[in-house]
């Protein structure tokens, strides 16, 4: 690899990275609970629905180029890149932005759901610009730059969403809210990108779109193959049964979206590094790679085990009384977490890797397949019990396929399935005989979670190294 892991810029891109997700996906699971506990479960179901189709088509639009950018600015450092990007992408946004925008016009429809899809396409078409941008500070290594654009998207989408709700305007309201902040979000993407790189120039070729495109396309493919699957099942379940029961699977899909953050951003964080390494056999990236499964495992079993016990308190606390059903969907959906985590980190390492992004995109694809054929024989008798079952076993099947595509990499398991386990059943028995309701537990149970990691990476390896130090002194001295 050309240039060394600098574990300095690493923890820094990481806490960018988890800043810059937590804020993201903290606002709109915030926003969610604020649209739940005003409009009940089947307002929550038509906000599920339109915001599952404007998360989706944000990342579909841009075709792979966000991806493509930071690969290609990582290794040339050229802004030129971003001048034939931009124009393509907003034009995409719009084409996107606008399938949604339209329905109400082309179908006639004025209900909630249509004007909630309408405003969803506003959402989209601002993202296309903002993704591009955001690439520029990935490949620069200035996700902090990224954190900061998301703080002021939060708070402004938060703030709009409550007036919106509040002034009455239902779900459509909410989703214009969180459009307006992602408007707040491109105009300071604008300032930092002129303070980075300079000016904004555009070079409008579209005689080089068609090469763009299809440079970008297997990203493109992979992530919206794997956009897809996230959300389908919300989908088939709108078609098949009441909003009411999408709304309280809807909210068991907002914790499970949000609740793998730390893995997502942990591993995000190391794409510009990894795109530099020349393959698979890279022995840099086989180490890294090592060394973060390790932690994504260890973190990622106590997480799932703390939702399965505290799963209804939790949906209830958050959501309100009439989302108990939310806690039965949350204790099974729990267990996904540790596949979760550590498939985004086979993701990202065949992504960064160019010559394995084919073996991500077949992995995705098949894994897709077996997701819709799922989805659509369980959800229609089972309903969100069905969606639970498919999506447990899409992980499943994702797990395997993205195994065999990294190879010759493999993650140590043994472990740290037995170091998670162990922090997994201190944290739970601190939880059981904690008195005094969820929030106490929720205390003792993270203060726990914490302490036990603490031990494995910090206390422990300190303990080897002093005494590994020792040794060497003693040893010197007899010489």
């Amino acid at each position: 690899m050309a240039v060394a892991l600098s574990r300095r810029t690493v923890a820094k891109n990481a806490l960018s990275q988890l800043g810059t997700f937590a804020l993201s996906g903290g606002s709109k699971a915030i926003a969610a609970i604020m649209v739940a506990r005003t409009l009940g479960p089947k307002g929550m179901g038509t906000f599920s629905l339109s915001w599952t189709l404007a998360g989706t088509l944000a990342f579909v639009a841009v075709l792979g180029l966000d991806n493509r950018l930071i690969r290609e600015l990582a290794r040339t450092r050229d802004p030129r890149e971003l001048e034939r990007s931009l124009p393509l992408a907003c034009l995409l946004g719009l084409i996107f932005g606008g399938l949604l925008t339209g329905i109400p016009a082309l179908t006639g429809v004025h209900s909630d759901a249509a004007q909630a899809l309408a405003a969803a396409g506003g959402f989209v078409a601002v993202s296309a610009p903002i993704l591009i941008f955001r690439a520029t500070f990935h490949a620069r290594e200035k996700m902090e730059y990224e954190t900061v654009t998301c703080v002021v998207e939060g708070a402004v989408a938060l703030i709009a969403v409550a007036v919106a709700l509040g002034a009455g305007f239902g779900v459509g309201g909410a989703m214009l809210g969180l459009t307006a902040g992602r408007v707040a979000n491109l105009i300071l993407c604008l300032v930092l990108y002129r303070r980075l790189w300079g000016p904004v120039r555009i070079e409008i070729a579209a005689r080089r779109w068609l090469g763009l495109i299809h440079e970008g396309w297997p990203l493109a493919v992979s992530y919206s193959l794997t956009a897809t699957f996230l959300r389908f099942d919300i989908l088939v379940l709108a078609i098949f049964h009441p909003s009411a029961e999408v709304g309280m699977y809807g909210a068991a899909s907002v914790i499970l979206l949000t609740a793998p953050l730390v893995a997502v951003s942990f591993s995000s964080s190391l794409y510009p590094i990894l795109a530099q390494a020349e393959g698979l056999d890279d022995e840099h990236l086989q180490s890294v790679f090592q060394k973060t499964s390790r932690i994504l495992i260890v973190a990622a079993l106590p997480l799932a085990t703390g939702l399965t016990v505290l799963a209804t308190p939790i949906a209830e606390m958050l959501f309100g009384s009439d989302f108990g059903h939310t806690g039965r969907y949350l204790a099974l959906l729990a267990w996904i977490l540790p596949f979760r985590f550590v498939n985004h980190l086979f993701g990202v390492v065949l992504a960064a890797t160019h010559r394995a992004r084919s073996r991500r995109l077949a992995a995705v694809a098949l894994a897709l397949i077996a997701n819709l054929a799922l989805n659509l024989m369980l959800i229609p008798t089972w309903g969100a019990y069905g969606a639970v079952a498919a999506t447990i076993a899409t992980e499943l099947v994702i797990a395997g396929l993205l195994l065999a595509g990294i190879r010759p990499l493999r993650p140590i398991l043994a472990r740290p399935l037995v170091e998670g386990a162990l922090v997994a059943l201190a944290m739970t028995g601190v939880v059981l005989v904690t008195p005094g309701g969820i929030f106490p537990q929720l205390a003792t149970g993270g203060a726990s979670f914490a302490g036990g990691l603490w031990v494995l990476f910090l206390w422990l390896p300190s303990r080897g190294l002093a005494a590994f130090s020792a040794t060497e002194q003693e040893s010197a001295a007899a010489a």
